[in-house]
This record gives C-alpha cells, structure tokens and sequence, in this order.
C-alpha cells in the first residue's frame, strides 16, 4: 500500500514560481506532521508556524549551549503523606522572554533531535543535586527523571546513565527512570533489552501516563517495572466519576496483583486522596500536595 502526503499551493494567490514551490512544500510538511495520508492547500498559518518552530529551534541552540535551564522539583507523597521524592521538571529562562512552557519547546526539541542534549543535562544535574541532598541525611530520596523515546533508544543512554551515577557518587536506588508507554509501541523488543539494562544499574523505572497508550496489557508483565502513575486524566474528579474510579481501582489491583507500586498523577483534592488511599493506592503526586517547586522551596519542605 503506498500512501500520499500532497502539499498545493494555487497561482494565481502566489504568482512566483519560487514562492509556489516553497508554499506547497510547506503545505505538504503540514501534512506529514498530522497523520500523514492527506492532502492540503497551503495557508498562510502553515508558514507562521514552521517559522515559529524554525525560530524556537535556533533559540534552544543557544539555550543549550548557555544552559538556560531551571529543575522544578514536583514533589511525592506515600499513603501516610510522607514526601519520599519528587519528578524532576525542565524549564527554560529565556533571558529575554523569561520562562517558557515546556509545552512550547519539548516537542520543537523532540523532532530536531536537541530534546537528547537537553535529556543529558538533566540526568547529570538531577544526579547531583539528589546526592547533595542524600549527604545532608535524607537517605529514602528518590529522585526521577523523564526520558523521552529519542533518548531512550540512543546507543548511549545505559552509559549516560552510569556516568552520572558514577559522577555524582549516588546510589542507583536513589534515581528512578520514567517513561510513557507509548514510547513501548514503536518498538518493544528494542525497548525492553534497554529497559533490562537501566534495570541491571539498580535504578527504578515508573511508567508514566498509564492508561493513555496501547501496549500496557500486552507488555506490563514482561517490564522489568517497578511503578505504575495512573494518569491524571483519570483522577480528576474521580469522586464524582463511577467510570473513573473503576478503572483507577482496576489499575491499583492490577499493579499489586504484579507487584508493582502504583501511583496516582495529578490528585488536586481531599476527596480524591480520601478515595485513593482507600484503595490502597500506594503513592501520590498533584496540586492538593504541592506544585512543582524550585530547589530551595523544596529543600525547604523537605
């Protein structure tokens, strides 16, 4: 089956040839990156965006090599409300625009391969600062990380990893991996001999987003998984929410039944914590315990 991704743009609307070509390939880029199979006119809003990536993309060079990045520390709680560790969080300071969304640059980053130069930095600091904070007695801290599927099937990952690890002097029970299972769908086997390596380190791996993807069943009991995070689209509002709270306590037996701890994203609620813990749900992450935090401000509750 061959499939087709057509650009067109109309003379006489742009009546240089070159402008022409340049407008239908742009019309034609709009496609593949929605889906692909389809055929579309070219508009002007086409090229305001691909400039906007383009100009995204140049900046994040220079944020890279400036280092113009700031780690929020969001943080996690237990079923007793003790703060155990946290989910580290890029942030780009502009120097001139200030803080930018990760929403903005994450998926610019993704496509032009700089999300794994942005991923290195990361793991090195995020190893570092946890050692720090290790040292001053807080010995149960688990600091995690977020890996993209780029960084997680590059040839150096398992050795980026180990670096920093050796680097910093922090334990590998101390850094826990996280990864969303629709990074598992492209390629499982390839995934699954990656993930047996970070795993062979001593670090923890969590799946992220659970519940979002497709190959959770299928691959769940071969993972060498230690943590399941119930989506947050699945717990707000869960009290309210028959169908919600099914599939929540559905995952949390599930995951104890494979014995894997589970935890919930995005709690925001008394009620939402009440009806979890409950349940037996085993970690908690969200609003009702804190937003992502700087390093001092989570020093400070820690």
């Amino acid at each position: 089956t061959i499939n087709s991704s057509i650009g067109v743009s109309v003379f006489p609307d742009y009546n240089n040839l070159n402008q022409l070509v340049r407008n239908s390939e742009i019309a034609m880029n709009h496609v593949k990156n929605n889906g692909k199979n389809n055929i579309k006119f070219y508009k002007h809003k086409y090229k305001e965006k691909l400039m906007n990536q383009f100009g995204i993309e140049v900046s994040l060079r220079k944020a890279i090599s400036d280092q113009q990045w700031e780690i929020h520390y969001q943080p996690k709680f237990d079923a007793f409300n003790n703060l155990y560790g946290f989910e580290a969080l890029i942030r780009w300071i502009h120097p001139e625009k200030g803080l930018i969304n990760p929403s903005t640059f994450i998926p610019v980053a993704e496509k032009s391969n700089q999300i794994c130069e942005i991923g290195s930095f990361v793991i090195k600091h995020v190893c570092s600062e946890t050692k720090k904070m290790v040292d001053q007695g807080y010995n149960h801290l688990v600091g995690s990380i977020n890996l993209s599927a780029k960084e997680l099937n590059k040839k150096s990952i398992i050795d980026e990893i180990k670096y920093a690890l050796d680097d910093s002097g922090l334990n590998p029970s101390n850094l826990e991996i996280e990864l969303t299972e629709r990074m598992m769908i492209n390629d499982g086997k390839l995934s699954l001999e990656i993930l047996n390596k970070i795993k062979e380190l001593g670090v923890f791996l969590s799946i992220d987003d659970f519940g979002t993807g497709y190959s959770s069943f299928n691959y769940l009991k071969n993972l060498p998984i230690d943590t399941i995070k119930i989506d947050k689209s699945f717990i707000t509002g869960i009290d309210k929410d028959d169908g919600k709270f099914k599939i929540a306590k559905g995952i949390i037996d599930m995951g104890h039944d494979l014995n894997i701890n589970v935890l919930a994203e995005g709690v925001e609620t008394q009620k939402e914590f009440d009806l979890l813990g409950s349940h037996a749900c085993d970690k908690f992450q969200g609003f009702f315990f804190s937003k992502p935090l700087s390093l001092n401000q989570f020093k400070e509750i820690l």
